[in-house]
């Protein structure tokens, strides 16, 4: 029982440990998806501005394209987000299935222990019976062919002697 409730402690250990690993990848590849998405938009923006300088229209319309990178970024790292959470409830709900199982005490598996040796051992005897019963069984039908034969026998040998005796 101590391997199991050892065992338990470790999976919830190991969720502690996955959800605040989740949360910090979250956190980190939000910093790294933002900065890897605006950076090159920015870098190309400095080198036009020091080469030709753009309009106001056309650095709205770059930054509005470079605003909305990070926006997908963002949402598919929520989504993993939520996977992962996904994934640690549902192992959780496996901890607390292993902890019902060791919760079952040792009473309770000998009276079902019990009970399987009481059923087993009540059809063992009827089994028993039932094969003492089919043997008398065919033993009263190969008596009773012998016995039938032997008698068929000696009426044909009985009309056989019949016929041949000169009466």
């Amino acid at each position: 029982m101590d391997h199991y409730e050892e065992a338990i402690a470790r999976v919830r250990e190991g969720n502690k440990h996955l959800q605040g690993l989740s949360v910090g990848i979250a956190l980190m590849t939000i910093v790294i998806g933002l900065l890897t998405s605006a950076f090159p938009g920015l870098l190309k923006l400095y080198h036009q501005r020091v080469q030709h300088p753009l309009t106001i229209e056309e650095r709205i319309e770059e930054l509005t394209t470079s605003l909305g990178q990070p926006v997908t970024t963002i949402s598919e790292i929520e989504k993993e987000v939520r996977d992962r959470q996904a994934l640690v409830e549902r192992l959780q709900r496996d901890a607390e299935v292993a902890e019902d199982l060791i919760a079952v005490s040792q009473e309770q598996i000998n009276a079902v222990a019990q009970t399987l040796r009481g059923e087993l051992e009540r059809q063992e005897r009827s089994s028993f019976w039932w094969g003492v019963g089919m043997n008398f069984l065919f033993i009263v039908i190969g008596v009773t062919l012998t016995e039938l034969y032997h008698f068929t026998l000696r009426r044909i040998r009985r009309a056989g002697a019949a016929e041949e005796s000169p009466a």
